[in-house]
């Protein structure tokens, strides 16, 4: 008798043990599916630019405003460019056109740098940082020529060759034509033109903070 007694309480106490250490597995288990559950990052604001190199306004706007924009923002946002602004396109003969630009020839061909930069450039923000550079008001002349091209890519670790060789060719050409179709779909007047997720922004004196005020759950750029 007693022996069955005995038996049973070994058994008791193993039956017991065994529970609690599977309760102990699944909360382990638990705690760790906790662990790795991402937690979700903001929807990012859609940013569109409408803009032209040569224009005062639009190099005032990158100076003050643009750089700091995607330095702290650029995880957050979704930033779209169109170097290409108010260029009159001429329709000639045998169905060619011919652009002019509304600060000249080498506005266009600013134009086509910061395009052929935004091609060749993988690093989206790499390539808005480096086009920002080419349009801060401490370059010389107007910006955005070959010598502005050398002295932001001797900075930021790029050959400027390429982009060079790109905005003189037929490659710098379509992404010029293509700048073209898509600044005419938005129908702008004037540049700098923004757009924040499809609505036209009203400039103000702080963009920045414009743009933060956007996000319902403030984000750390923000706070």
């Amino acid at each position: 008798m007693k022996t069955i007694i005995y038996l049973f309480l070994v058994h008791y106490f193993i039956i017991s043990a065994l529970a609690e250490t599977n309760e102990i597995t699944e909360k382990n288990e638990t705690k760790l599916d906790d662990e790795n559950v991402e937690i979700e990052k903001p929807t990012k604001l859609n940013i569109k630019y409408y803009y032209e190199t040569h224009c005062p306004y639009c190099r005032n706007f990158e100076t003050d405003h643009f750089r700091e924009i995607i330095e702290k923002l650029h995880d957050y946002l979704d930033i779209q460019t169109y170097p290409y602004g108010n260029v009159n396109r001429l329709h000639l003969p045998n169905d060619t056109f011919e652009y002019v630009c509304q600060h000249g020839p080498d506005e266009c061909y600013g134009n086509k740098l910061h395009a052929c930069a935004l091609d060749l450039i993988k690093n989206q923000t790499a390539a808005l940082l480096f086009n920002n550079c080419m349009m801060d008001k401490s370059q010389e002349n107007k910006g955005s020529d070959d010598k502005a091209a050398d002295k932001c890519a001797s900075n930021m670790g790029y050959d400027s060759n390429g982009i060079k060789e790109c905005a003189l060719g037929e490659k710098g050409i379509e992404l010029f034509k293509y700048y073209g179709e898509e600044t005419s779909k938005a129908k702008i007047r004037g540049v700098p033109n923004i757009w924040i997720n499809g609505s036209k922004y009203i400039r103000s004196d702080d963009v920045m903070e414009d743009i933060c005020e956007y996000f319902v759950n403030p984000i750390p750029p923000c706070e």
